[in-house]
């Protein structure tokens, strides 16, 4: 009811505004009907919704833990990335785990030497000088959790990285993923030449220069 009440001042204060509301139970079904809602979300499509969720990104449940015990001026540091990081975009969340099967030109950097860093990950593929709108929320490594770790922190192998950022930054990062090139560049910004042709040209020795005898 008080969701109704709210909404329906909403829409005095602005006509034609797009209207959400969340219907707890069905003995409100007539008042919700009459408020001539424009989405209605009840409780089990938002029970599916982080079911979902969960599944696509099991390491959230465990950040969310996390960030439920954390003190104050811990949530307010978060919050303040946030928003110096991604501003009034609504932010995706997703992982990178560092193994063979899901990102193998990670995992085989991982841990050697130059180190691949978090730092490194949120950096453009497309210029490695330009920030990524996303940042590391949390490092699973084994039993071990590393909530908000600093650029400078290096990744292991098999390490399972959670991110949040703006939507666009997802599928350019997973470019590093399995493309070692890609990778290559972000830790050196020494870009590789790509396919054979060009490999093999950049490999050959420089021609002497014709001359007399």
């Amino acid at each position: 009811v008080n969701n109704l009440s709210i909404l329906i001042t909403a829409r005095e204060l602005r006509p034609g505004i797009f209207t959400i509301a969340r219907q707890v139970s069905a003995d409100e079904e007539l008042l919700f009907k009459h408020a001539n809602v424009d989405m209605r979300v009840g409780l089990a499509y938002l029970a599916a919704s982080e079911a979902v969720e969960v599944l696509r990104n099991p390491l959230l449940p465990c950040f969310l833990d996390i960030l439920m015990r954390a003190d104050e001026h811990w949530a307010a540091t978060l919050l303040a990335r946030m928003a110096a990081t991604i501003g009034d975009v609504s932010p995706d969340t997703w992982m990178i785990a560092l193994t063979a099967a899901s990102a193998p030109a990670l995992r085989e950097a991982a841990g050697g030497s130059p180190a691949v860093t978090v730092g490194m990950l949120l950096r453009d593929p497309r210029d490695r000088n330009r920030r990524l709108a996303a940042l590391v929320l949390m490092v699973r490594r084994g039993g071990q959790t590393i909530a908000l770790p600093d650029d400078g922190f290096a990744l292991l192998p098999d390490d399972e990285i959670l991110f949040c950022g703006d939507p666009e930054a997802q599928p350019r990062m997973h470019r590093v993923r399995r493309d070692g090139d890609v990778l290559a560049y972000l830790q050196t910004g020494v870009q590789r030449p790509r396919g054979w042709l060009w490999r093999t040209w950049a490999a050959a020795p420089p021609s002497n220069a014709a001359g007399g005898s």
